[in-house]
């Protein structure tokens, strides 16, 4: 196998709704060499990034970097006939674009909610997030506190809104490593029968959402292509 320029890094964002209902934002990519998310400022000092692409509010959403490449899954020679699983490269190559690494095929922004923040202000951050389940809760150093489901959320403005997040929070089951591959992601879904999990990084640093649909169609995309999907298809 060999390496070869792949599309430009998507980069995401991480929002949190503090305590006071404002919104705070980093912006993060997936550094390849590392294998894990590293807020994209670091690029710009790393030696390795090049040009970063902005949308019309200013956000970044992609920037180049020189040592990333998914690896190359086009076998050399030239590619073999079709195999027994329907792929133009042979058999095995889905296998192998499931060893991926989660963080690689995130692109979705992800919605977290401060410890401190009252369930007053949970509701702005579940409106923000379309998940079904919840939002993550993260301490002021965006580390993992647990899941605030949608229902307990609910129940809590019932019944005193001014509560802490933290004291509602249930036990972080549906977490996934962003280094951990796909199909090892896929198995924990099964598992826990869940349709997404919350990927955590380093120290349990929350990262990013990954939505089994998002992680289908990159698996697919790549073992077709070996590229990452075009970034308005991603999600």
């Amino acid at each position: 196998m060999k390496c070869t320029p792949m599309d430009p890094l998507p980069v995401r964002r991480r929002l949190t709704v503090l305590r006071d209902g404002s919104t705070s934002a980093t912006s993060l990519v997936f550094c390849d060499s590392q294998m894990r998310s590293v807020p994209v400022s670091c690029c710009a000092t790393c030696g390795a990034g090049g040009a970063v692409e902005r949308d019309a509010e200013g956000w970044e959403t992609t920037v180049e970097c020189e040592r990333f490449a998914l690896t190359s899954l086009r076998p050399d020679p030239a590619p073999a006939a079709p195999g027994a699983d329907g792929d133009a490269w042979g058999p095995g190559i889905v296998s192998v674009a499931a060893r991926l690494p989660v963080g690689s095929c995130l692109v979705r922004p992800t919605v977290c909610l401060a410890h401190n923040a009252p369930l007053r202000v949970a509701a702005r951050a579940l409106e923000m997030e379309t998940s079904a389940y919840g939002v993550p809760v993260v301490d002021e150093e965006g580390r993992l506190v647990g899941i605030l489901p949608r229902a307990t959320t609910a129940l809590g403005l019932l019944k005193n809104a001014g509560d802490a997040a933290a004291e509602h929070v249930t036990i972080d089951w549906s977490t996934v490593d962003e280094s951990l591959s796909l199909s090892g992601a896929f198995e924990l879904m099964v598992t826990r029968r869940a349709r997404e999990l919350s990927v955590v990084g380093t120290g349990r640093t929350v990262v990013g959402t990954l939505r089994d649909i998002d992680a289908l169609r990159f698996v697919a995309h790549v073992s077709r292509t070996g590229m990452r999907p075009p970034l308005e298809r991603a999600a």
